[in-house]
């Protein structure tokens, strides 16, 4: 069964990501815009990018975590928590949670 705890930890760890995502995104919209890329821009973008796939994949994780607790299919919790992020992790526990299959003998 799962703990108030770890449903506390996650959704926690979640907030955190989310909080630094959201802070990540407000910098980098009041950056100057750059004309020209030189080679430390290109390493500054591949941060960047690296960045986001780190934050969408916790997402992602969490989404699984919760999907498997509500008997989703997990891959399709990652999925959805992957490409939407925080509002996909709020669809995954908004859905309601599904009856297990019975063993048939």
């Amino acid at each position: 069964m799962l703990k108030t705890k770890n449903v506390l930890f996650v959704l926690a760890v979640v907030a955190f990501v989310s909080l630094v995502n959201l802070t990540f995104a407000t910098a980098q919209a009041t950056a100057p815009i750059n004309t020209g890329l030189t080679p430390a821009a290109y390493s500054d973008v591949i941060i960047k990018i690296v960045f986001l796939v780190v934050v969408n994949a916790i997402f992602g994780i969490a989404a699984l975590f919760f999907a498997k607790t509500r008997n989703l299919n997990p891959f399709l919790g990652f999925l959805i928590g992957f490409l939407f992020s925080l509002l996909g992790l709020l669809i995954i526990l908004i859905m309601p949670k599904q009856q297990k299959p019975e063993a048939k003998s």
